[in-house]
Formats: C-alpha cells, structure tokens, sequence
C-alpha cells in the first residue's frame, strides 16, 4: 500500500513540469480567469507590487546622497516646493559634509498639524531615520517656523542652544521668502558647528546686554530705596507748625526747644522667588535605551 502512494506522489510530481502546468493553464484559461478566487488574489498581489514600488522608489528619489563610507544619506523632501531644481542641487553640496557625522534632512511642508513644529519634526525626522544620528532642518509654511531636530551623536555638538542661534541667524531670510538661503546657511553652519568652529551669535549678545541694563537699574533702585529708609525719622505736628511760622513770619522769633524722640524703624524685608526665563524655541525629549534628541526653531 505504502510503495503504490509513493509511486502515485512521484508521478504526480514528476507531472509537475513547466511545460505541463502551462499547459494546463492553456487549457483551463477561461476558468481560471472566471473564477472568483483567483480574481481577488490577482488584484491583492497587483496592490501590495504597486505599494511596495512606490514606497521604495519614493525614499530613493528623495534620497540625492549617500555617503560611502559613513552610509549617512542627504536627504530633501521639498512638498512645499520653495526652491528650484537648480538651487536644490547646490543645497546637496552644502549638506553633504554633514554626513561624516549623521544624516542630513531638508523638508518643508504645508501641512496643517495640531502638534507644534517641534513634535511635527521630530515625528518626520523619525519617520525617516529612527533614531540614528542625524538632523532635519523643517520649514514649516502651515506654522510659519524654521526647526532643527538632531538625535545621536549630531546633538552632542548640534545642541537646543545651538540650534535656537543657528535659527535666530537664518529665520529673517525666510521672512523675506529666501527659503533657499535660509536653508543653505543653516546647513553652512550646522557644519561648521560638527567641525568644531564657531558661529556668530548676536541676539544672545544683545539679549545679555539688555538684561545687564535692566539688572543695573534694579540695583541701582534698590540701593536708593535703602538710602532713603536710613534716614528716614518721625517729625512731630507741632514740630512742623514751628519749623513753618519760622520760615514765614517777618522779624525776630523765639524758637524753644521742648523735647526730643526717637524711633527706630527698621528696614521691611521682601521675599520672592528667584526669575523664571524661558525661550519659546527649544525642547528636549528623552525616551528609553539611552535616546535622546532635540532641538530649536524660531518663527518667522
């Protein structure tokens, strides 16, 4: 029994040719075709090739440089369309240095979100390269604002300081519409930070300055006010009615002293807690396994 079911599997599969299903389908081509199952498998297989395709051909378009040696990529999603062909070719030569460090993104969007640019960037910048070391610097056109999100090694160096100057630097050049100079000068200095050189930073120096006048002033009022309270004492209502007919009547007075006090008042104290400032442009998040990334960004 058992060497009759061996010897029919064998002819079965020996059956089993190219030549002999292609036959067969010949022949049964019409039900195979009508045949609702087999449908409905076709257009399944047909759905998944085409989506498949186009997510793979979508992030290698979008991909315009890979580094040989680190494998970090260049990479410009331009959904808003603010800068030309040509001006997107010359912003790949300013972004590649940037990939001997991490990965560098450019993106803009147009796309209304309810999460702020900063939580909108990071989601995009993780979309694409989880968390490896990297930046994506954002123009957001829905929000009217310029982010940088960094992760890995890229925020060691690219910090929230830093990228709330690198912004402050570039955000007016986006006011006047020059998306393409704003980007190229945030890239520019982005690596020349990675580098190890510096970058100007002048709304921090004027914002020292300003709070270095304001400090002074407080102190010089303060010592004024305890000045004042010093020599502060209590003058008497009939003491002044003296000190007044003195001063007014004509010829000779007689001014008798009668008695004087004293009183000690002693200087009030005030609490109060020490200053809060905080910049609207930076955050920070942190998760679990070591990740941490962020950024800054500035309005425009």
């Amino acid at each position: 029994m058992l060497k009759k079911k061996s010897k029919l599997f064998g002819m079965l599969l020996a059956d089993l040719t190219m030549k002999n299903v292609m036959k067969h389908y010949k022949a049964h081509k019409d039900e195979i075709r009508n045949n609702r199952f087999s449908s409905f498998l076709r257009v399944l297989f047909g759905v998944a090739a085409i989506v498949f395709l186009c997510a793979s051909e979508s992030f290698a378009y979008e991909v315009k440089y890979t580094n040989p040696s680190t494998n970090y990529v260049v990479y410009i999603d331009d959904r808003a369309d603010l800068i030309t062909d040509d001006e997107e070719e010359s912003l790949v030569a300013s972004m590649k240095g940037i990939t001997e460090y991490g990965n560098a993104a450019f993106m803009t969007s147009e796309e209304s979100h309810s999460d702020s640019t900063a939580y909108f960037t990071e989601g995009k910048y993780q979309e694409l390269f989880g968390w490896e070391s990297g930046t994506m610097f954002m123009i957001d056109m829905a929000d009217r604002e310029i982010f940088i999100h960094s992760d890995g090694e890229v925020y060691e160096h690219i910090t929230d300081d830093k990228a709330e100057t690198i912004t402050d630097n570039a955000y007016r050049a986006a006011g006047r519409g020059e998306y393409y100079a704003c980007a190229a000068l945030v890239f520019e200095q982005m690596r020349k930070v990675l580098e190890g050189g510096r970058i100007a930073q002048p709304m921090k120096y004027t914002s020292n300055a300003v709070l270095a006048i304001i400090l002074a002033l407080l102190i010089n009022y303060g010592l004024l006010s305890f000045s004042r309270r010093k020599y502060t004492k209590e003058i008497r209502s009939d003491e002044v009615l003296v000190h007044a007919v003195n001063t007014f009547a004509l010829g000779a007075c007689v001014e008798h002293f009668l008695r004087q006090t004293k009183k000690y008042i002693p200087p009030s104290s005030s609490s109060g807690g020490g200053s809060h400032h905080s910049s609207g442009g930076g955050y920070h998040s942190s998760g679990g396994g070591g990740h941490h990334g962020g950024g800054g960004g500035h309005r425009f």
